[in-house]
């Protein structure tokens, strides 16, 4: 057996890629050549067929299946060809163990695969991409989006896995009606969508500028109690509204009260700065109040302005959205 120096898991001596993670695999040393024995004559005066000690006998079903048998018997029963080397391969594994290939995508259902090998359902189509987007704009990777949907998380890819700030099942992206549909799937983080016009405040809808992670609450006017007892508080000048920083589960940091008709946010220039974030723009993003509610918009920043997903939302294509500590645009097609 050969161990794989990356996850551990044991192989078989004629696999050259894990069958676990897909790496290389490093044939274990040979030991040096015994002398060849010489077979033993029969009475016949013709060489035995008997093999010779310690050579152990090949089972037939140890033996990679030719091109011949498949096409005579198809692949056996439990196991599927590799697309790249025809070698089967365990229904279960990820990789190739021959030459090392992809099998199946980590994270992407397969539509029932009984029913697909017997011809009665096609496999899911990969209809668009999701593109880490690195800090310096250029596009470092793809994972494919399928129809009818694709769950992310840590473990759903390469993309994903280093990053520890995502759930295991963190997003899904699902396609209806030629568009596609993104919600959070439960996730301790939450999912981020970039704004590009204004967007309607709820009370306690949290949103992102640079690395500020803020919460948006509603001021109202204190009720008296049902038997007439009056609420006593400090003086209000007119606060409409309250941004705090969210600094962990069930934790705030400082506060900032609302008032005005409008409220600027900034490293710079504007009500409520945020100085010592590099992230966040001279002038970034502004709360204003309307006759419908209360509206935030992106003043043009150079990283966007992020609100926290609480009910599904359709993505035109080209969207940017924001998992744990990493920037991905959703791009597909129409149909």
């Amino acid at each position: 057996m050969i161990i794989c120096s990356k996850c551990g898991k044991e192989n078989q001596d004629r696999y050259k890629f894990c069958l676990g993670c897909g790496a290389q695999l490093s044939s274990p040393e040979p030991e040096p050549p015994a002398p060849e024995p010489i077979p033993p004559r029969s009475t016949s005066g013709r060489p035995s067929l008997t093999p010779p000690a310690g050579m152990a006998q090949v089972a037939k079903d140890d033996l990679p299946v030719t091109q011949p048998e498949q096409a005579a018997g198809g692949s056996k029963p439990g196991l599927e060809p590799c697309k790249s080397c025809g070698s089967p391969n365990p229904v279960e594994f990820v990789f190739c163990g021959n030459c090392g290939a992809r099998l199946k995508e980590v994270g992407v259902r397969t539509l029932g695969m009984a029913d697909d090998r017997a011809g009665a359902q096609p496999k899911e189509s990969i209809v668009g991409k999701l593109a880490l987007i690195r800090p310096d704009g250029s596009e470092g990777g793809t994972h494919p989006l399928t129809a009818p949907e694709t769950v992310i998380g840590r473990g759903s890819g390469p993309l994903f896995d280093s990053d520890s700030y995502l759930s295991p099942r963190h997003a899904r992206f699902s396609f209806t009606e030629g568009q596609l549909l993104l919600e959070d799937a439960g996730s301790l983080n939450g999912v981020f969508v970039r704004i590009t016009q204004e967007e309607l405040l709820g009370h306690g809808d949290i949103f992102r500028i640079g690395q500020e992670l803020l919460r948006f609450d509603v001021i109202l006017e204190p009720q008296s109690l049902d038997d007439g007892t009056e609420i006593m508080g400090s003086p209000n000048p007119g606060y409409w509204g309250r941004i705090s920083i969210v600094v962990g589960p069930g934790v705030d940091g400082s506060a900032f009260p609302l008032m005005g008709d409008e409220i600027v946010l900034g490293r710079e220039r504007g009500d409520i700065l945020f100085s010592d974030d590099g992230y966040v723009s001279g002038t970034h993003a502004k709360i204003a109040i309307h006759d419908d509610g209360y509206h935030l918009s992106d003043l043009g920043s150079s990283n966007g302005t992020f609100v926290k997903l609480s009910d599904p939302r359709v993505l035109p294509s080209g969207s940017f959205v924001l998992m744990g500590q990493q920037l991905f645009r959703a791009d597909y097609r129409y149909r």
